[in-house]
């Protein structure tokens, strides 16, 4: 059941996370640490849930979380991150501006999107197989 809804979720944070990767510091700042909150909380979750049987799908749970705890700190964390620094050595005064875009290059943008989709196409896919073989 939370295997199921992590994938979502990482399905639905990709589009979340390069909305936020491609617009201004104030945005991603609001988006990024609400999406590995919920991220972390419901992978934490599912692998409490997914201790009781190993499956496929359990592997993938496990896979997503080891990914879920990275990319804050080597990709999408770290591109707003460094957009806010550079926005704020390049200012006047010492109040960070959260209208700057973030200079985010679209390799990191294109990887924190897509090894969310990835995850959360083959982690769906593979809770429909393994829940359609248990009916059989």
């Amino acid at each position: 059941m939370y295997g199921r809804g992590v994938f979502g979720l990482l399905l639905l944070d990709s589009a979340l996370v390069w909305v936020a990767l491609r617009s201004s510091v104030g945005v991603a700042l609001g988006l990024l640490p609400t999406l590995y909150l919920a991220e972390f909380i419901l992978g934490v979750l599912a692998l409490i849930h997914a201790r009781s049987r190993m499956s496929i799908s359990s592997v993938l749970v496990i896979a997503a979380f080891l990914c879920v705890m990275i990319d804050p700190f080597t990709l999408s964390g770290a591109a707003g991150w460094q957009s806010l620094m550079s926005g704020m050595r390049a200012g006047i005064s010492n109040q960070p501006r959260f209208d700057l875009l973030i200079e985010a290059p679209m390799n990191t943008i294109l990887l924190s999107a897509g090894w969310r989709v990835t995850a959360g196409l083959y982690g769906l896919g593979t809770c429909y197989l393994e829940r359609r073989k248990e009916r059989q």
